[in-house]
């Protein structure tokens, strides 16, 4: 039976077909990272059971500490995957900004006179 573990930096569900995968070194197929897989990343899957008996409702203390895991883990995933965007978004307004001050300076320095073309 394969073993089903997450990745901790994109949440891929990953299986092994070894058993003792737990503290072995793997790569991710979806983002091609390297890490160590550890008991809490390992899914435990519960067999399903048909039941007509209505599931009792989780506690809220149980609720609050999943809802901060979900959103300090979506906090990583969107950082991660717009690094290169914003590398890029930066490196283009650094440009048009430095485009638009050379500009303005040779507007500037032909007005006064101080550089001529054609003459």
């Amino acid at each position: 039976m394969p073993t089903t573990f997450l990745c901790p930096h994109c949440e891929a569900k990953l299986q092994s077909t070894n058993p003792q995968i737990q503290g072995k070194r793997v790569r991710c197929a979806k983002c091609n990272s390297l890490f160590t897989v550890t008991a809490g990343l390992i899914v435990r899957d519960a067999p399903v059971r048909a039941s007509t008996a209505p599931r009792p409702e989780p506690e809220e203390e149980e609720t609050k500490p999943t809802l901060a895991k979900k959103s300090s883990k979506a906090k990583k995933k969107t950082k991660g995957s717009s690094s290169s965007t914003m590398y890029w978004a930066r490196t283009f307004i650094a440009l048009a900004l430095l485009i638009i001050l050379i500009s303005a300076t040779l507007v500037i320095l032909i007005n006064k006179g101080y550089l001529q073309f054609g003459e």
